[in-house]
């Protein structure tokens, strides 16, 4: 594996899973998840339904070191060392000392003093979720909640990645068995492109590509902790900001009512 730093911290990781070893290890990702091709993509779910761009093949998280052994977890837990080997280890395309930023600041902009994306060291890959695309097929620019490792299989993707909305994007291309590596939530993305025939030889799944998506579950459920936080914030300043409009309504009204039996006094006084 060879990692390749991007624009903005975006990695490429270049030939995670060599030629002559992808058509294994995409058998044993899929087969080891025990998930039903044939179910998952038969009818309207996939073939008949000419707007479905890609659909959700599987989710797995694990916790138990016993499961270690398993295929997934096996595969996913080696990937996550080499990864880190690749960032932070000699040679490595990170410094020695992590001094970029490590946060995902919720998709804000970035104050701290090196605004370059650095994977945090505690990052461990511990879940995996697997989408099949159909070729040609786009998907808009988006975030997650997370760093995430895109691994792809099949034909190659052409994705984009860009800060803010009024960024220049960073287009990369990624070949069967390459990864991305990136701040899903600090990046916005997109799958620009599935290129059709560029498959290797050996594919024959019904779909163009597949790639699985790995993350750290304690990420996800941080993330999800700040954004019930956010929730909750916005909540009570809902409230607050109801309880000023109604106390100015109520003095409004009391004003207004006083005018009113001034008024009144006024006209019986003449």
């Amino acid at each position: 594996m060879q990692a390749l730093p991007l624009p903005d911290g975006v990695v490429l990781l270049q030939a995670v899973v060599p030629p002559e070893h992808q058509e294994e290890v995409v058998r044993i990702l899929l087969e080891g998840s025990t998930v039903d091709l044939d179910d998952e993509l038969d009818g309207s779910k996939y073939h008949d339904n000419p707007f479905l761009a890609f659909c959700q093949l599987f989710a797995l998280r694990w916790k138990r070191k016993e499961e270690a052994n398993d295929p997934i977890p096996s595969f996913v837990d080696a990937l996550s060392q080499e990864v880190h080997d690749r960032l932070y280890g000699e040679g490595g395309i990170y410094p020695k000392e992590e001094n970029g930023c490590s946060e995902d600041h919720l998709g804000r902009p970035c104050s701290c003093a090196d605004r370059t994306p650095m994977l945090p060291r505690s990052t461990v890959l511990n879940c995996v979720e697997t989408l099949a695309y159909r070729a040609n097929t786009q998907r808009g620019y988006h975030r997650d909640a997370h760093w995430m490792v895109g691994l792809s299989f099949g034909c190659s993707v052409r994705m984009g990645f860009r800060r803010h909305d009024d960024q220049d994007s960073t287009e990369v291309t990624i070949p069967s068995g390459g990864a991305v590596l990136f701040n899903g939530a600090l990046h916005q993305h997109a799958v620009l492109d599935i290129v059709e025939g560029t498959a290797p030889l050996w594919w024959s799944y019904p779909f163009a590509r597949v790639v699985f998506l790995m993350r750290d579950a304690r990420q996800s459920f941080q993330a999800h902790k700040r954004r019930q936080k956010r929730r909750e914030a916005a909540l009570q300043g809902g409230k607050e900001a109801a309880a000023v409009a109604a106390e100015r309504m109520a003095a409004k009204e009391a004003d207004q009512e006083e005018r009113d039996q001034t008024k009144s006094n006024y006209d019986i006084i003449i």
